[in-house]
């Protein structure tokens, strides 16, 4: 079982030891090898006389590392730009130093290598094991940077290839702990540690994504074993509509139903059947025979998804088993790969849904700053005014159309609990009148309501909607206005 108390990798102290263990013995040797096992993970295979060794440096989170590899790890991911630049710079050439920061977990590997012109040039492998915010860096001979395994880290800090090499802010505290392990054993009980760690973080984000997906598929059938239950029953619309032509000459037009026989009981039994008023006896019995064709097409697609989504709801039953019985890596593994054969999405996986405020940039409007600091939205045709209303405005925002008259969907994106004032009301007014057909007319009536009393009738073209719950301003155009909404444009 790992040691828990390792859950922050090395102390400074404990690094320092695993130096002063490692430098004697990588100071001379050739680096031969240099492959990526993990995402924050280097591996250099080193090469002394009758003797290898492989170093592992690890920028994880929680368990950064500096230590000697015993036991080769056996995955291997497409190394990355870091890892082909090490090659490139480091295999072949030969360790000259191996340090520590003396205030801090910051190792240096200083390597000596031939460059392009046959000159000796030293490259340094800087390895920053601070925790969440630790990193690899290839520094060039000038001790600038070349490249870091997480590129987003270095950013964080302002840092960028090409610049010189600046160490990370300097703890105002620092752990110089030292447990008494071995170097070997600090190595094996971290690396357990940290597959331990692995292993149950997979096991929360594949059942998170699994519960996510067996709560939609669950949903979903119960919404179509609703709409199958809530079928018209073909069988007896047909029943009805093959006993009304039999006796057509029994019912007459305006009836709501009518008593016949029931030509599919012996004992003669009366069939009352269901009458539309308005339509003829003959055109009820052909507006049955079409509702119950109809209703058997769509019963037989809802009982073929029906099945295909009981049948995934199974998989997913067994999925959620698999799981439960894992018990290391391989094992989720194993159960990642299954999921994605059954055409699960993985969260990494999800397309990241663009943001409100990106949409609304993506959209082409013209956006627009009230006098109070709101944005205002102006779509310039019918497809911008469609996705500004129904996909960039939320449903407490505020939606503005000159009354009577085509224009512009005008939207106020208010800030969470924002309350609408009466000066951002008359900015969006304004443009509602400047962008529709009454421009001319140097004023007009607008009317408003929260967007989420905006809907599109059905089968509408794009852009036409109804709004309910409207109120209406009357609003004249000012130049001065205008001006300074203009010149607030982003």
């Amino acid at each position: 079982m790992a040691d828990r108390r390792l859950a922050a990798g090395l102390t400074r102290a404990e690094l320092a030891r695993v130096v002063a263990t490692l430098s004697p013995l990588l100071v001379g040797a050739q680096v031969q090898k240099a492959r990526q096992p993990r995402q924050t993970a280097l591996v250099l295979e080193c090469r002394a006389p009758g003797k290898s060794l492989a170093v592992l440096f690890s920028v994880h989170a929680k368990f950064p590392r500096l230590v000697p590899l015993r036991n080769s790890l056996s995955e291997n991911i497409t190394a990355g730009p870091f890892c082909m630049l090490v090659r490139k710079r480091l295999v072949g050439g030969r360790i000259i130093e191996l340090a520590i920061d003396p205030a801090d977990r910051i190792a240096t590997l200083s390597v000596n290598q031939l460059d392009e012109d046959g000159a000796e040039a030293v490259w340094t492998l800087v390895a920053e094991l601070i925790g969440p915010k630790g990193n690899l860096l290839l520094l060039d001979p000038t001790g600038r940077v070349v490249e870091a395994l997480l590129p987003k880290r270095l950013a964080s800090r302002r840092l960028s290839p090409g610049d010189l090499y600046e160490p990370p802010p300097r703890p105002a505290t620092n752990a110089n702990e030292d447990r008494g392990l071995s170097v070997d054993e600090l190595a094996d009980q971290i690396e357990r540690a940290e597959r331990q760690f692995e292993f149950e973080a997979s096991v929360a984000r594949l059942a998170g994504v699994l519960a996510r997906e067996r709560k939609r598929l669950r949903k979903y059938l119960e919404k179509q074993r609703g709409e199958f239950a809530n079928l018209p029953h073909a069988e007896t619309l047909t029943r009805q509509a093959e006993t009304l032509l039999a006796y057509l000459h029994l019912a007459k037009k305006g009836q709501t139903n009518v008593s016949l026989p029931n030509l599919y009981e012996a004992d003669g039994a009366a069939l009352v059947v269901p009458l539309d008023p308005a339509k003829s006896p003959k055109e009820n019995a052909e507006a049955m025979f079409k509702t119950a064709r109809r209703s058997r097409r769509k019963g037989e697609g809802l009982r073929a998804r029906i099945a295909e989504m009981e049948a995934q709801e199974q998989k997913l039953t067994a999925i959620a088993a698999e799981i439960e019985r894992a018990t290391d890596l391989a094992g989720m593994a194993r159960v990642e790969e299954r999921m994605r054969a059954g055409g699960i999405k993985l969260a990494e996986e999800r397309e990241r849904q663009p943001a409100k405020a990106e949409k609304a940039k993506k959209s082409g409007a013209q956006p627009f700053v009230a006098a109070d600091g709101a944005h205002i939205f102006v779509g310039r045709n019918a497809r911008e005014n469609e996705e500004l209303t129904f996909h960039v405005a939320r449903g407490n925002d505020y939606w503005l159309h000159t009354e009577g008259a085509a224009g512009s969907h005008v939207i106020i994106k208010l800030p969470p609990n924002g309350e609408l004032s009466s000066e951002t009301l008359l900015d969006a007014a304004s443009l509602a009148v400047l962008h529709s057909s009454i421009k001319s007319a140097g004023g007009g009536s607008v009317i408003y309501t929260r967007c989420k009393n905006v809907r599109r009738p059905k089968n509408a073209p794009t852009g036409q909607v109804y709004a309910g719950s409207t109120r209406s301003i009357f609003i004249r155009l000012d130049e001065q206005r205008l001006a300074r909404l203009y010149a607030s444009r982003e």
